[in-house]
């Protein structure tokens, strides 16, 4: 674990030691809201969902919809930092560590021994993982390789292959995968189902009498269930935002690995990622494939060949032009965006298959062994290189960017249905001057007990609209009277009814129904797990006296 540490606390030294980076849209979203968790949560919010300096000051729902694991995070090691800024990186460095040490472990676990120290760097250095960190500053999306790598050696650890069809740790994982970044979540689950196509490919008529195929639709039910808290109200209120924008805006067509017809007729989004990233990434999975294969043992294949053949050669599809057409079509998979992404899936897997591949070689000087280390040494260094052009060419300093919270633009994609459908932008509205223009006077009080506040003193009784977006979950008290809340005809801003004389307003967030009906999900799909886990320690514990019974060679008989 120290190893994998070691490497990504390198692999962060440019955002961490030396505050330098890329500030980019990106950049923006993910050190805003993680100041906005921050706030939230001091304020008495455990489950934030409004970010509430969004779109000049009358934000968004979008903590809602975010997948919130990395920002609970972020919060957590805040309060031993400090700082936001280094809160968010040196969660970034454990998730690089978790990614290190479980493919290390997955490798160690089918006997590699020391040769599964190579797969800590390979891993942590993957340049899809170091561009993401230190290039497109996706901070959740990097940060979901280190829960991904759990899950994938939950997947293809020895004891995956006893014919259970329960496995909490599995399930568990592929929750922290959803709820790290929900993206990468979606990308597991169709990794997850891959899982079981060789089953299906080889024995279509039989194949339901199988526990590989039924394991990862046990698997996939079971993580859903358990991210159910933040699943359910996200996914099941989407018609609240203009979540249009997120098909409208990103389109995947300009946005395949080793796109050749699709270049010439949409351009290239991110050549990095695309191109060279991408041609590595599958050189690692293919190479160690096919000398496994090749160099099997006594004709056999260890199980978890074919599944991650599966894995890889889904990636592959998916993440090229070969799946142009299903691109095409209005289905989940257009959540995921840009093909390319599908490579994330890869980052656990390449170094794994490159120590079973090196490990079977024998011979260090052959050509299969020459193939495998230019490979890797190719991957490595063009990781390092990364980091290293991160820190002194790309990066600016971070000093100007990094201070307290102020309003900043918001993402489209999260404005409300009642702002989207007036047409209404926030850069125009002047709160005290609004005030003003009806005899008002208004104030902001500020957040504590989980509300905001706002104080409002009027000549006359009459409406007056509050410099916040209106969202069906917001409940108002006046003078701790609770009161009708209803969108402005104009800007789809709060509105409320109030009488004459001098009023304390308190917005509280109410739970969606969704939201009450997630979290009991997640509770029931928490207590099954459980209840299994036990049931499978007892029947482990069981069974050890009957196995050492049987391998001893009991009293010596002795004839009269």
């Amino acid at each position: 674990m120290a190893f994998a540490l070691f490497c990504a606390f390198i692999s962060q030294v440019p955002d961490l030691v030396l505050l330098r980076a890329s500030p980019n849209l990106d950049f923006w979203v993910h050190y805003n809201y993680a100041r906005e968790y921050v706030a939230a949560i001091g304020a008495g919010e455990w489950r934030p969902h409004w970010a509430f300096q969004a779109h000049e000051g009358l934000g968004e729902p979008g903590l809602m919809y975010y997948a919130p694991l990395y920002y609970y995070a972020v919060w957590a090691l805040h309060l031993l930092t400090g700082s936001v800024w280094q809160a968010m990186q040196w969660v970034e460095i454990g998730a690089g560590a978790l990614l290190g040490w479980f493919t290390w472990r997955l490798c160690a676990d089918w006997g590699y021994g020391r040769l599964s120290l190579l797969a800590v760097p390979l891993a942590v250095f993957a340049p899809n993982l170091v561009l993401l960190h230190n290039g497109f500053n996706g901070y959740p999306w990097a940060s979901a390789g280190g829960p991904l790598a759990v899950l994938y050696w939950a997947l293809m650890r020895p004891k995956a292959f006893d014919g259970r069809v329960v496995d909490p740790v599995a399930i568990g994982a592929l929750s922290l995968v959803i709820c790290t970044h929900t993206v990468t979540g979606l990308m597991a689950v169709i990794m997850i189902g891959a899982t079981g196509l060789p089953v299906v490919l080889r024995a279509p008529v039989a194949c339901w009498r199988s526990s590989a195929v039924w394991r990862p639709a046990a698997t996939i039910l079971g993580g859903l269930a358990l991210s159910a808290w933040y699943l359910l109200p996200a996914f099941g209120s989407l018609s609240l935002i203009e979540a249009g924008v997120w098909r409208e805006n990103y389109t995947p067509y300009d946005a395949f690995s080793l796109p050749v017809l699709s270049a010439a007729a949409h351009g290239i989004r991110w050549f990095g990622f695309q191109w060279p990233i991408s041609l590595v990434s599958f050189a690692l999975c293919g190479t160690g494939l096919w000398i496994v294969w090749r160099k099997k043992e006594a004709s056999t294949l260890p199980p978890w060949f074919a599944p991650t053949l599966a894995i890889v050669a889904v990636t592959i599809f998916l993440s090229t032009e070969l799946s142009y057409p299903l691109w095409m079509i209005d289905t989940p998979l257009r959540n995921v965006q840009f093909p390319h992404r599908f490579v994330t899936l890869l980052e656990p897997v390449a170094p794994f298959l490159l120590v079973c591949a090196w490990a079977r070689i024998g011979r260090w000087r052959s050509s299969s062994s020459l193939v495998l280390g230019l490979t890797a040494i190719a991957s490595l260094t063009m990781g390092a290189a990364l980091v290293a052009k991160s820190a002194l060419v790309d990066g600016e300093s971070l000093t100007p960017h990094l201070g307290t919270l102020s309003p900043y633009p918001g993402l489209d994609e999260y404005r409300t249905a009642a702002a989207a459908e007036r047409g209404y932008r926030s850069d125009d509205f002047d709160w005290p001057a609004h005030c003003a223009a009806r005899n008002l006077t208004c104030s902001r009080i500020g957040r504590s007990g989980g509300a905001i506040r706002f104080r409002v003193d009027a000549t006359d009784a009459g409406p007056v609209t509050l410099p916040i977006f209106q969202f069906p979950s917001w409940a108002v008290e006046i003078g701790g009277v609770a009161v009708p809340v209803r969108a402005e005809r104009l800007t789809g801003l709060a509105e409320v009814e109030l009488p004459a004389g001098r009023s304390e307003i308190a917005m509280f967030w109410k739970p969606l129904p969704l939201e009450t009906a997630g979290i009991w999900t997640t509770l029931a799909a928490l207590l099954l797990l459980v209840t299994v886990a036990i049931g499978h320690r007892m029947k482990r514990s069981a069974a050890r006296p009957i196995a050492r019974s049987e391998r001893s060679p009991g009293p010596l008989q002795t004839s009269t």
